[in-house]
């Protein structure tokens, strides 16, 4: 019998050198080469939902760190929040403040419990529809800090290790700073809205990031949001992380216009934003937050308010909530502080200008 063992001539060798090379390019491109390449389809249209994320394709990435929120009041978008915690100390998961239920501008929420709310982690599209999605659930301990009042937040603590969620393939995304204007990213999340509940897995597609913006969306002032073109932002994007080329999250998605109409009111779902030439509804426009700074939140590994953390304690909050009807910069506005609430002094309203109050 001939003897059939490959033996590569000198040319062949070379060409498998050359593939290999190929290959390790490829996998240190990791993320945003298998993104560009992996969802089923990009919509043209802003409120049709985005591209599925494929379990064959998607796992190993930064991708398998986001997913999707059961058992809050509002359906939600999640991800593994990577603070430098030890393997064996509880995770920590991020989404939006009006996810967990907060309705206002005063809330501030400090380690309340999450009932049966849990994270669908890996929460990719199977191959086939006879493949079962091979989804990592976990359950939420707790609310650890949560709001909307001028930033929409909420860091949820996760009934399971670092080191417990690694091994099923689950690791934590890494915040880094928002990138300058024009920074083409990837947004990806678990819309619900219109979509059947046997499609929703993990969605995404490219964007680019645009201007800074205060946002007024009623009853909530968000400070300095980044707005962008991202579609596919339906109900249940909302906590979405926006990813760069290293798979590292440059923000998170916290509201859109997308699907508001042509209501012009400044309420929730039907953002404005505020500048200097007044108040404007920008048409087919997703905001994104930033997420670098709440490392200064876990100087250890775990959650503390102070220090160096932005994040507000919610005992030295005043309830005060602004009454404001698109009033342009340098309005005069009224502030009604809640008699319910504690507040530093027996004032029952102030006045203020639009754009100076903190």
């Amino acid at each position: 019998m001939p003897d059939r063992t490959f033996d590569p001539t000198p040319r062949a060798r070379r060409w498998l050198a050359i593939g290999a090379a190929l290959l390790t390019l490829l996998a240190v491109a990791g993320l945003w080469y298998r993104t560009s390449q992996q969802t089923a389809r990009v919509d043209d249209e802003a409120n049709d939902p985005a591209g599925l994320f494929l379990a064959s394709q998607a796992a190993g990435t930064s991708l398998a760190a986001v997913g999707r929120l059961e058992g809050l009041p509002l359906p939600c978008t999640g991800w593994l929040l990577d603070v430098g915690a030890p393997p064996a100390e509880p995770a920590y998961a991020v989404t939006s403040g009006r996810c967990v239920g907060i309705s206002d501008s005063v809330t501030v929420l400090l380690d309340e419990p999450a009932g049966d709310a849990a994270l669908s982690l890996r929460h990719f599209a199977p191959v086939t529809s006879a493949e079962p999605s091979p989804a990592v659930p976990v359950p939420v301990e707790a609310v650890v800090w949560a709001s909307a009042r001028w930033r929409d937040l909420a860091i949820l603590e996760l009934g399971a290790t670092y080191g417990e969620l690694a091994e099923q393939g689950v690791r934590a995304i890494r915040p880094v700073a928002l990138p300058a204007q024009g920074t083409q990213v990837l947004v990806a999340g678990v819309p619900v809205d219109g979509i059947p509940v046997e499609q929703r897995f993990l969605r995404g597609s490219r964007c680019t990031i645009g201007a800074t913006t205060d946002v007024l969306e009623q009853p909530w002032m968000l400070d300095d949001l980044r707005s962008s073109d991202c579609t596919g932002i339906l109900g249940g994007s909302s906590g979405s992380p926006v990813f760069n080329p290293a798979g590292e999250a440059v923000g998170m998605v916290t509201t859109t216009t997308i699907g508001a109409g042509d209501d012009p009111a400044c309420a929730a779902g039907r953002p404005c934003e505020v500048g200097q030439d007044g108040v404007r509804s920008a048409p087919d426009t997703t905001y994104v937050t930033a997420v670098d700074d709440l490392l200064a939140c876990f100087p250890d590994g775990t959650f503390q308010l102070g220090g160096d953390c932005g994040l507000e304690d919610p005992a030295g909050v005043v309830a005060a909530e602004p009454q404001v009807d698109g009033a342009p910069p340098g309005s005069t506005v009224e502030v009604r502080l809640d008699p319910a609430r504690p507040a530093p002094d027996a004032v029952s309203s102030v006045q203020g200008s639009v754009g100076s109050l903190t």
